[in-house]
Protein backbone atom coordinates (compact mmCIF):
# COMPACT_ATOMS: atom_id res chain seq x y z
CA UNK A 1 0.00 0.00 0.00
CA UNK A 2 2.85 2.38 0.83
CA UNK A 3 4.40 1.80 -2.60
CA UNK A 4 1.07 2.51 -4.30
CA UNK A 5 0.60 5.80 -2.43
CA UNK A 6 4.18 6.84 -3.18
CA UNK A 7 3.85 6.06 -6.89
CA UNK A 8 0.63 8.08 -7.16
CA UNK A 9 2.20 11.00 -5.30
CA UNK A 10 5.13 10.94 -7.71
CA UNK A 11 2.91 10.70 -10.78
CA UNK A 12 0.96 13.77 -9.66
CA UNK A 13 4.13 15.74 -8.91
CA UNK A 14 5.53 14.81 -12.32
CA UNK A 15 2.22 15.58 -14.08
CA UNK A 16 2.04 12.05 -15.47
CA UNK A 17 -1.18 10.79 -13.86
CA UNK A 18 -3.58 9.52 -16.53
CA UNK A 19 -6.50 7.12 -16.90
CA UNK A 20 -4.18 4.15 -17.47
CA UNK A 21 -2.30 4.86 -14.23
CA UNK A 22 -5.59 5.25 -12.37
CA UNK A 23 -6.86 1.91 -13.68
CA UNK A 24 -3.57 0.30 -12.65
CA UNK A 25 -3.93 1.78 -9.16
CA UNK A 26 -7.48 0.47 -8.84
CA UNK A 27 -6.21 -2.96 -9.88
CA UNK A 28 -3.49 -2.76 -7.23
CA UNK A 29 -6.07 -1.89 -4.58
CA UNK A 30 -8.05 -4.97 -5.55
CA UNK A 31 -4.90 -7.11 -5.44
CA UNK A 32 -4.32 -5.85 -1.90
CA UNK A 33 -7.80 -7.03 -0.94
CA UNK A 34 -9.66 -3.72 -1.14
CA UNK A 35 -12.83 -2.98 -3.05
CA UNK A 36 -12.76 -1.07 -6.30
CA UNK A 37 -15.42 1.40 -7.36
CA UNK A 38 -18.72 -0.46 -6.93
CA UNK A 39 -20.55 0.01 -10.23
CA UNK A 40 -23.46 -2.13 -8.98
CA UNK A 41 -24.00 0.01 -5.90
CA UNK A 42 -23.26 3.24 -7.79
CA UNK A 43 -24.26 2.68 -11.44
CA UNK A 44 -23.34 5.39 -13.91
CA UNK A 45 -25.55 8.45 -13.79
CA UNK A 46 -27.07 9.67 -17.06
CA UNK A 47 -25.39 12.56 -18.84
CA UNK A 48 -28.39 14.85 -18.43
CA UNK A 49 -28.56 15.10 -14.63
CA UNK A 50 -28.79 18.90 -14.90
CA UNK A 51 -32.21 18.35 -16.49
CA UNK A 52 -33.58 16.37 -13.54
CA UNK A 53 -36.81 17.81 -12.20
CA UNK A 54 -36.40 19.96 -9.12
CA UNK A 55 -40.12 20.00 -8.39
CA UNK A 56 -41.15 19.02 -4.88
CA UNK A 57 -44.45 19.15 -3.03
CA UNK A 58 -45.37 19.27 0.62
CA UNK A 59 -45.74 15.49 0.68
CA UNK A 60 -44.16 12.64 -1.33
CA UNK A 61 -45.44 12.43 -4.91
CA UNK A 62 -43.68 9.31 -6.20
CA UNK A 63 -42.17 6.02 -5.05
CA UNK A 64 -38.63 7.37 -4.56
CA UNK A 65 -39.90 10.27 -2.44
CA UNK A 66 -42.07 7.90 -0.41
CA UNK A 67 -39.00 5.78 0.37
CA UNK A 68 -37.07 8.87 1.53
CA UNK A 69 -40.03 9.83 3.71
CA UNK A 70 -40.09 6.34 5.27
CA UNK A 71 -36.33 6.56 5.93
CA UNK A 72 -36.85 9.83 7.82
CA UNK A 73 -34.98 11.79 5.13
CA UNK A 74 -37.84 13.99 3.90
CA UNK A 75 -36.46 17.25 5.31
CA UNK A 76 -32.95 16.35 4.10
CA UNK A 77 -34.40 15.73 0.65
CA UNK A 78 -36.19 19.10 0.64
CA UNK A 79 -32.93 20.92 1.37
CA UNK A 80 -31.19 18.80 -1.27
CA UNK A 81 -33.76 19.94 -3.85
CA UNK A 82 -33.29 23.56 -2.78
CA UNK A 83 -29.53 23.19 -3.29
CA UNK A 84 -30.12 21.60 -6.71
CA UNK A 85 -32.49 24.36 -7.83
CA UNK A 86 -30.38 27.31 -6.65
CA UNK A 87 -27.40 27.59 -8.99
CA UNK A 88 -25.99 30.51 -7.02
CA UNK A 89 -26.04 28.77 -3.65
CA UNK A 90 -22.60 27.89 -2.31
CA UNK A 91 -21.91 24.38 -1.09
CA UNK A 92 -22.47 24.50 2.66
CA UNK A 93 -23.31 22.34 5.66
CA UNK A 94 -27.01 23.21 5.25
CA UNK A 95 -28.55 19.79 4.70
CA UNK A 96 -25.11 18.18 4.89
CA UNK A 97 -22.08 19.29 2.91
CA UNK A 98 -21.81 15.94 1.10
CA UNK A 99 -25.40 16.20 -0.17
CA UNK A 100 -24.93 19.88 -0.95
CA UNK A 101 -21.83 19.07 -3.01
CA UNK A 102 -23.65 16.24 -4.79
CA UNK A 103 -26.50 18.57 -5.74
CA UNK A 104 -23.90 20.90 -7.24
CA UNK A 105 -22.35 17.98 -9.14
CA UNK A 106 -25.71 17.02 -10.64
CA UNK A 107 -26.03 20.52 -12.08
CA UNK A 108 -22.36 20.77 -13.04
CA UNK A 109 -20.53 17.48 -13.82
CA UNK A 110 -17.21 19.35 -13.63
CA UNK A 111 -17.81 19.80 -9.90
CA UNK A 112 -16.23 16.83 -8.07
CA UNK A 113 -18.13 14.31 -5.97
CA UNK A 114 -17.17 14.81 -2.33
CA UNK A 115 -17.23 12.70 0.81
CA UNK A 116 -14.92 11.75 3.66
CA UNK A 117 -13.23 8.99 1.64
CA UNK A 118 -12.45 11.27 -1.29
CA UNK A 119 -11.14 13.94 1.10
CA UNK A 120 -8.90 11.38 2.81
CA UNK A 121 -7.47 10.30 -0.55
CA UNK A 122 -6.81 13.87 -1.68
CA UNK A 123 -5.03 14.57 1.61
CA UNK A 124 -2.78 11.57 0.95
CA UNK A 125 -2.07 12.53 -2.67
CA UNK A 126 -2.29 16.32 -2.82
CA UNK A 127 0.14 18.95 -1.63
CA UNK A 128 -1.87 20.43 1.23
CA UNK A 129 -0.32 23.20 3.27
CA UNK A 130 -0.26 23.21 7.08
CA UNK A 131 -3.50 25.19 7.41
CA UNK A 132 -5.33 22.86 5.04
CA UNK A 133 -4.01 19.78 6.83
CA UNK A 134 -5.28 21.14 10.14
CA UNK A 135 -8.76 21.61 8.66
CA UNK A 136 -8.68 18.05 7.33
CA UNK A 137 -7.51 16.74 10.69
CA UNK A 138 -10.48 18.29 12.48
CA UNK A 139 -12.86 17.11 9.76
CA UNK A 140 -11.67 13.50 9.60
CA UNK A 141 -10.21 12.70 13.04
CA UNK A 142 -11.52 12.79 16.59
CA UNK A 143 -9.54 14.63 19.24
CA UNK A 144 -7.85 11.35 20.17
CA UNK A 145 -6.69 10.75 16.60
CA UNK A 146 -9.24 8.11 15.60
CA UNK A 147 -11.10 8.23 12.30
CA UNK A 148 -14.55 9.73 12.58
CA UNK A 149 -17.39 7.58 11.29
CA UNK A 150 -18.35 10.50 9.04
CA UNK A 151 -16.55 13.76 8.36
CA UNK A 152 -17.89 16.48 10.58
CA UNK A 153 -17.16 19.69 12.41
CA UNK A 154 -16.87 23.38 11.64
CA UNK A 155 -14.45 22.70 8.77
CA UNK A 156 -16.74 20.60 6.57
CA UNK A 157 -17.56 23.34 4.04
CA UNK A 158 -14.02 24.75 4.01
CA UNK A 159 -12.67 21.22 3.47
CA UNK A 160 -14.94 20.95 0.43
CA UNK A 161 -13.44 24.13 -1.00
CA UNK A 162 -9.87 22.93 -0.51
CA UNK A 163 -10.90 19.55 -1.93
CA UNK A 164 -12.14 21.25 -5.11
CA UNK A 165 -8.94 23.29 -5.27
CA UNK A 166 -6.68 20.22 -5.17
CA UNK A 167 -8.86 18.07 -7.45
CA UNK A 168 -8.83 20.85 -10.05
CA UNK A 169 -5.06 21.24 -9.68
CA UNK A 170 -4.52 17.52 -10.29
CA UNK A 171 -6.85 17.43 -13.30
CA UNK A 172 -5.47 20.64 -14.78
CA UNK A 173 -1.83 19.52 -14.65
CA UNK A 174 -2.32 15.83 -15.47
CA UNK A 175 -4.07 13.95 -18.26
CA UNK A 176 -7.05 12.94 -16.16
CA UNK A 177 -10.71 13.94 -15.96
CA UNK A 178 -12.78 14.53 -12.84
CA UNK A 179 -14.80 11.39 -13.61
CA UNK A 180 -11.69 9.21 -13.89
CA UNK A 181 -10.16 10.63 -10.72
CA UNK A 182 -13.43 10.14 -8.82
CA UNK A 183 -13.31 6.39 -9.52
CA UNK A 184 -9.96 6.25 -7.71
CA UNK A 185 -10.61 8.59 -4.78
CA UNK A 186 -13.49 6.72 -3.13
CA UNK A 187 -11.87 3.23 -3.03
CA UNK A 188 -8.47 4.71 -2.17
CA UNK A 189 -9.93 6.68 0.72
CA UNK A 190 -11.75 3.60 1.98
CA UNK A 191 -8.55 1.56 1.75
CA UNK A 192 -6.57 4.21 3.64
CA UNK A 193 -9.09 4.12 6.48
CA UNK A 194 -9.06 0.32 6.60
CA UNK A 195 -5.25 0.14 6.53
CA UNK A 196 -4.70 2.66 9.30
CA UNK A 197 -7.59 1.93 11.64
CA UNK A 198 -7.25 -0.18 14.79
CA UNK A 199 -3.45 0.04 14.76
CA UNK A 200 -1.23 0.01 17.85
CA UNK A 201 -0.84 3.75 17.34
CA UNK A 202 -3.52 6.35 16.68
CA UNK A 203 -5.23 6.21 13.29
CA UNK A 204 -3.79 9.63 12.54
CA UNK A 205 -0.21 8.53 13.26
CA UNK A 206 -0.68 5.37 11.19
CA UNK A 207 -2.04 7.49 8.32
CA UNK A 208 0.95 9.84 8.44
CA UNK A 209 3.44 6.96 8.60
CA UNK A 210 1.76 5.24 5.64
CA UNK A 211 1.56 8.30 3.39
CA UNK A 212 4.72 10.19 4.36
CA UNK A 213 7.22 7.72 5.85
CA UNK A 214 10.27 9.38 7.39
Amino acid sequence: MRELISSLQQAIKQNTLDSRRINDAIGQLQALGHKAYDAHKFPALPANTAEFSGDIGDTPQNLAEALLWKMGKWNTYKIFVENFNDLDREVSSDGGVVFSAFARYLRDPDAPIYDQHAMRAIWALGSLDATEEEKCRKFLFTGSGRWRQTGTGDNDASCYRLFVKHVNAICDTNQVTHAALDKLLMPLGQALKARTGNANVSDRQAFVELCWPS
